[in-house]
């Protein structure tokens, strides 16, 4: 059965939690809509009395799993937006709070890139630098039925399967390298498929004469630029294809150098996510557009 009130202790980590960071307690309730911590503003907050105010959401209105405001709580501090598109922190927070959610059977996961707070999967486990971490092989989508060419599509379902193949064998860079070709491939046909608009696009690369680029000499910056420009890929997705974009480039060892930062099984998991998301949104892109006006 789902719990409906969390455990005094878990209550307690989360209140630390949210005085990690700067800017916090007061910007972070007030971009939840929560401006009051047991009648006091959350500016003269310590931490003991925010853990003593979430003890009191704690036993407010109860939602599917746990009281709205403390699942409230819960998303904002792991969503994307919250950190900025860093994949690094957003792992981060994820790692923390489903540690502690482990005991209340409870876990938190990125759908479409959006957080979601659920019962504790029972997902098959792959162990990494020894923790273990859930993983779920996904089958790819049929893109014969939105990539016209043949021989694109068959290269996107062979890309899916390498991707999480990488995955499960811990090379996660290598498996970030085939997530970015699958965004570049689906991005390629989209475009290819609406050249005669993308040409036009302000984003779309331009030589010195002011011609738009052939599609061959755009590179998976312009793709994404130009898709942002022509609404076919949301602000938010658009921001997470470009993180997505920084994390393949680690695969130049100046660049990877420069950033000192390693691509790990965590980097991986939500670059995942940022690709089914967009992988979804340009199919109903297609869809949509095939999909017949009624008057």
């Amino acid at each position: 059965m789902p719990k409906t009130k969390l455990d005094q202790v878990t209550l307690k980590n989360i209140a630390q939690m949210i005085f990690q960071r700067p800017g916090y307690p007061k910007d972070f309730f007030d971009r939840i809509g929560l401006t009051k911590a047991g009648g006091a503003t959350w500016t003269e907050t310590t931490v003991d009395q925010a853990y003593l105010a979430l003890r009191s959401l704690n036993e407010g209105s109860t939602g599917d799993l746990v009281a709205k405001e403390i699942e409230q709580i819960l998303l904002r501090l792991v969503s994307p937006l919250e950190h900025e598109s860093r994949m690094v922190d957003v792992n981060d927070a994820l790692t923390k709070l489903n540690h502690w959610l482990q005991a209340e059977e409870l876990e938190l996961v990125l759908d479409h890139m959006r957080p979601r707070l659920q019962e504790a999967a029972s997902a098959p486990t792959v162990v990494t630098a020894g923790r273990k971490v859930s993983f779920q092989r996904e089958q790819a989508p049929d893109f014969r039925k939105f990539v016209t060419d043949n021989s694109l599509s068959k290269i996107l379902s062979f890309l899916w399967g390498e991707a999480q193949r990488c995955i499960e064998g811990g090379a996660y860079l290598a498996a970030v390298l085939m997530m970015g070709s699958i965004l570049e491939g689906m991005l390629l046909h989209v475009t290819e498929s609406k050249f005669a608009i993308a040409k036009e696009a302000k984003a779309a690369p331009k030589d010195k004469t002011g011609k738009t680029r052939a599609i061959h000499e755009w590179t998976l910056h312009n793709f994404i630029e130009v898709a942002h420009e022509l609404h076919w890929l949301g602000g938010d997705i658009t921001k997470f294809s470009h993180a997505l974009r920084e994390s393949r480039n680690f695969v130049h060892p100046h660049k990877q150098r420069q950033e000192e930062s390693t691509t790990d099984f965590y980097t991986a998991a939500i670059s995942w996510h940022v690709v089914r998301a967009a992988v979804h949104d340009l199919m109903q892109l297609q869809i949509d557009a095939a999909t017949p006006t009624t008057p």
